[in-house]
């Protein structure tokens, strides 16, 4: 039994380390549901220009008809912003010794240009006048090649709460915005990953305890 009870130590210390999903409300666009080539209604959870679509094969591969599901999307339906704006969700608050791990699948739907640009990001306090903790801009001539046009690729921006811990308890909010004028931006499959980051004494209780059971196996 003492090498299991070890092993268990191992894995608890482990697990500390180890991201947990944040909930995000309709992630990947798919309430209110539409048919195809179907846009318009706001996205169920999401605030600002959170516009829902669901394309066609003209724009998407693989889009239209059931299943519909585009490469590197998530289900049949995406957000989409026109023009200079964004859209944003609160997922909770700031936690202390946090890394958080924001991925979003961004769209190059057919026709796109090569100066168009979106950008993915994590705020706290507010989503317009808060304190924006990190950006990821998408620059689609660099970031698509030829071979990912008509499709999704992902994206990530990552912050280490420990940056600043006047944040914490502030609330958090995922925003997503379009950056060029007169271009429509698309997004989809939102994931927030929270990894909370072991200080020395929370490390090195668990690995004590281990020491303490070899030292007693002897």
């Amino acid at each position: 039994m003492r090498p299991q009870f070890t092993a268990v130590l191992i894995a608890a210390a482990a697990a500390t380390v180890s991201g947990d999903p944040v909930p995000i409300a309709n992630h990947s666009f798919e309430d209110p549901s539409l048919s195809d080539g179907g846009f318009g209604p706001l996205a169920t959870g999401w605030s600002g220009s959170a516009s829902v679509w669901n394309p066609t094969n003209d724009w998407y591969d693989d889009a239209s008809g059931l299943p519909g599901v585009i490469p590197g999307a998530d289900g049949q339906q995406v957000n989409y912003i026109s023009g200079l704006a964004s859209l944003d969700q609160q997922v909770g608050a700031v936690a202390g010794d946090t890394l958080y791990t924001l991925t979003v699948a961004v769209g190059a739907r057919a026709g796109f240009e090569v100066f168009d640009r979106v950008a993915i990001a994590l705020w706290a306090g507010s989503p317009t006048t808060g304190s924006q903790l990190v950006e990821e801009v998408v620059e689609f001539g660099a970031a698509f090649p030829t071979s990912a046009q008509r499709t999704f690729l992902d994206f990530q921006a990552v912050w280490d709460s420990r940056d600043d811990a006047s944040l914490v308890g502030e609330p958090l909010y995922v925003v997503l915005s379009n950056l060029t004028n007169g271009a429509q931006a698309n997004f989809d499959n939102v994931r927030l990953d929270a990894t909370i980051i072991p200080t020395p004494a929370t490390l090195a209780m668990p690995m004590a305890l281990v020491a303490t059971l070899a030292r007693r196996r002897r």
